[in-house]
């Protein structure tokens, strides 16, 4: 009879200790895996909540697939003493993205069109064409902005394939700041878009440049 209490006591044991251990494991477990996914950058979330680092992985999954998109707003840009502002349209599809502004910084009207492999930047002086959009929009306008990258920041995730110098999430799991390819970015607001949560007003800056965007209109296509 001893033998057969002794038995049964550590058997009902058992689940409580494993049990003990999910919970005290768990956490740092789901920490270290989202920890993974960014890579050797640093991630910073809301003390005493290591869910949101989970939650956040599943935000940049729905906005990651998030392909086709139609904005327009107002931008400023300033490079050292000068700068400007305009009104702008942006319109992104899997394939190819278009970038228009109404007038900056003397250029007047200027629209982008980009494609794998294949830009085309159009101002009043002509049509010019290049591989890569940053470089082209850089040696014509002589503005430096890093679109393919900003694709993804103004959806309020980091550009695939880039790495992660410094990421930082607010409250919600949100992007709040982050740092990449040599640029930094915030958001320094967001709006209801359907379903989901988009930034309406974010702030880049590298160097001497500063770039202000505000999303006065977002249209999804579904």
């Amino acid at each position: 009879m001893r033998a057969d209490k002794g038995s049964t006591a550590e058997l009902t044991q058992q689940p409580v200790k494993n049990h003990l251990f999910r919970g005290a494991v768990l956490p740092y477990f789901l920490a270290w895996i989202a920890f993974t996914l960014v890579g050797c950058g640093r991630i910073e979330v809301p003390p005493a909540k290591v869910s949101a680092i989970v939650d956040w992985e599943i935000r940049q999954q729905q906005l990651a697939a998030l392909h086709e998109w139609n904005i327009e707003g107002r931008i400023a840009l300033r490079v050292g003493d000068k700068g400007g502002h305009s009104r702008y349209h942006w319109r992104h599809q899997s394939e190819a993205q278009h970038f228009s502004l109404s007038g900056l910084m003397g250029v007047g009207g200027m629209a982008l069109t980009h494609r794998p492999g294949q830009t085309e930047v159009t101002t009043s002086e002509g049509r010019f064409q290049g591989e890569e959009p940053e470089q082209l929009l850089l040696e014509v306008t002589g503005w430096h902005f890093p679109i393919e990258a900003a694709a993804a920041w103004i959806k309020g995730i980091p550009a695939e394939g880039v790495a992660i110098d410094a990421l930082v999430l607010d409250e919600e799991n949100r992007l709040q700041s982050l740092s990449q390819s040599g640029w930094r970015l915030q958001v320094r607001r967001y709006q209801q878009v359907e379903q989901l949560q988009l930034p309406e007003l974010i702030v880049i800056e590298r160097d001497e440049v500063r770039l202000k965007l505000q999303v006065a209109q977002w249209e999804l296509d579904s």
